[in-house]
């Protein structure tokens, strides 16, 4: 269980999208969530700029069952506004 989210919004420049940055604030929470609150070390953890990966063990994955599924919906709220500039994929990583 994790997510990926790459890319920017394009809906205005980098630095100034108002929707990548409502993302990238919505997947900051959930990470820093999962790693400083809960202190879970994720299996994988890649940040980069444009670029975020995350992958839990499925032991861990049911701790943060409730954060990732807050931010699905949310990003699924995001896509409804800007459906020319989110797209939520789903599969199995």
């Amino acid at each position: 269980m994790g997510f990926s989210v790459e890319g920017h919004a394009g809906v205005e420049v980098c630095g100034k999208d108002i929707v990548c940055a409502a993302v990238s604030s919505a997947v900051y929470l959930v990470l820093n969530s999962i790693t400083d609150v809960l202190r879970l070390k994720p299996d994988v953890l890649e940040v980069f700029p444009g670029r975020i990966f995350l992958k839990l063990s499925s032991k861990d994955a049911h701790l943060c069952n409730n954060f990732l599924q807050g931010l699905r919906l949310h990003l699924v709220e995001i896509s409804k506004q800007y459906p020319e500039n989110v797209s939520l994929n789903y599969k199995k990583i």
